[in-house]
């Protein structure tokens, strides 16, 4: 075990207050702007359009504090956020404990030198704060993508709530459309037992029955479907009423989450390019050292200029990097811009097109159960055959479906446009702080 002497206790003392005095408290904030907090990555909410406190809203909260997407976030924030701390490390003093050993030809005997050395980085052109500042706009991406993927999970929530809605309608109309055929079997059976129908009637019914059997099951196999991804979204089972109108919705703009990531990852970009290009500068650092020898102690300080000349061509290729990257940064920022819009425009007319599908399934429906109605008092009094009878009330049945299916996918709508424009976790009241963890 190597002794220190006095002197060489004294030298770390010395090392160790210097560096103390250099390092900053909080070197991040101190020599950085703060952070741009989540909330202000999110359109502002819509007050007058809140769906916080409906069932889907509440359900919506509590699925995704603890969801899969939440932990994501938080875990990539982390990263990120490491990442800043680790570029602004870059500022602090480094202090390194060593020894060195040595000998002559003059002696057989080996020697062994302890020392400290205290480094402080004075000038390296900007290459450090630039580098801090593209991890400050990676956190600023992560933050804005976990809001993309918070309105993802939300957007799969709504449709699989509306989902199973729509599965539970649809088998309340097959339901009824099977004990319809059933009345009209009742009804033919009478006939035949009275000779006033034959046998062909019955296996008309028959068959028609079969199929509205069919369909029964089938819709049962949907609604199972539908409740089990409800199930996988939610952890339990929700209640059968269908999703709240959406809100109007505004146009897309820079504010959307997918633009504020885009546009941080230009940001980071942009400055890795600047850093990479100030590396060119030469570094001046501070050098504390404190060593013991036989002697005693020593302690000495001086500036250092390190300045490489020749790297290889790393600098010159790190550099072309940068700047390929900013290109694709850029590029990417703006064909997401064009898609956006596309999308935008895409979603409204498809709103329109659902809007009068849902006006021409309401007046189908109406028209079918008219002419049921009608066909149904044809029957009794014998005006009517069987065949016609069947086949308006299959036609009835099919119009209701269409209405049901029409009407959901146009509740859906409403909040694919949210999703789009980036107010859609807004009208639910959810926080992305909260549910990023921070």
């Amino acid at each position: 075990m190597i002794g220190m002497s006095k002197p060489f206790v004294f030298s770390l003392v010395a090392v160790a207050a210097f560096a103390a005095a250099c390092t900053p408290t909080n070197p991040i904030a101190r020599t950085a702007p703060e952070l741009q907090p989540v909330d202000q990555l999110a359109v502002a909410p819509l007050a007058a359009a809140s769906l916080s406190d409906t069932p889907l809203g509440q359900a919506l909260s509590a699925s995704l504090i603890n969801g899969p997407t939440a932990v994501a976030a938080r875990a990539a924030e982390s990263v990120a956020r490491a990442g800043v701390a680790t570029e602004a490390a870059g500022r602090r003093p480094a202090l390194n404990l060593g020894v060195t050993a040595g000998g002559s030809t003059a002696s057989d005997d080996t020697t062994f030198t302890p020392g400290i050395r205290l480094t402080q980085l004075l000038y390296d052109g900007g290459a450090t704060s630039l580098r801090v500042e593209a991890a400050e706009a990676g956190v600023r991406a992560s933050q804005a993508e976990t809001v993309t993927r918070l309105t993802e999970r939300t957007l799969s929530a709504v449709a699989a709530w509306e989902e199973v809605y729509l599965s539970r309608r649809l088998v309340e109309i097959a339901r009824r459309s099977l004990a319809h055929h059933d009345d009209i079997a009742a009804r033919v059976d009478l006939r035949v037992s009275s000779g006033a129908a034959g046998s062909a009637e019955t296996l008309r019914v028959a068959s028609r029955r079969a199929d509205a059997a069919a369909l029964l099951a089938r819709a049962q196999g949907q609604r199972a479907e539908a409740e089990a991804r409800a199930m996988e979204i939610f952890g339990r089972s929700i209640s059968a009423s269908p999703v709240p109108q959406a809100p109007a919705v505004s146009t897309p703009s820079a504010s959307n989450p997918t633009l504020l990531a885009l546009a941080a990852r230009r940001d980071a970009a942009r400055s890795t390019l600047e850093a990479r290009r100030a590396e060119r500068n030469p570094g001046l650092f501070f050098d504390l050292t404190g060593t013991v020898d036989g002697d005693g102690g020593d302690v000495g300080g001086g500036l250092r200029l390190d300045y490489p000349i020749d790297t290889s061509g790393r600098r010159g290729a790190a550099i072309e990097a940068a700047e390929a990257n900013l290109a694709q940064a850029n590029a990417e920022y703006d064909l997401a811009e064009s898609e956006l819009q596309r999308l935008a425009s895409s979603a409204a007319q498809r709103q329109r097109t659902l809007s009068a599908e849902a006006r021409a399934a309401r007046t189908a429906v109406d028209a079918a159960r008219t002419a049921l109605e009608n066909a149904e008092a044809g029957f009794s009094g014998g005006r009517t055959s069987i065949l016609n009878l069947l086949d308006l009330t299959r036609e009835a049945n099919q119009a209701a479906r269409n209405q049901a299916e029409v009407v959901s996918a146009l509740r859906v709508a409403g909040y694919e446009r949210l999703a789009v424009s980036g107010d859609l976790l807004a009208i639910f009241g959810i926080d992305p702080r909260q549910h990023a963890g921070r």
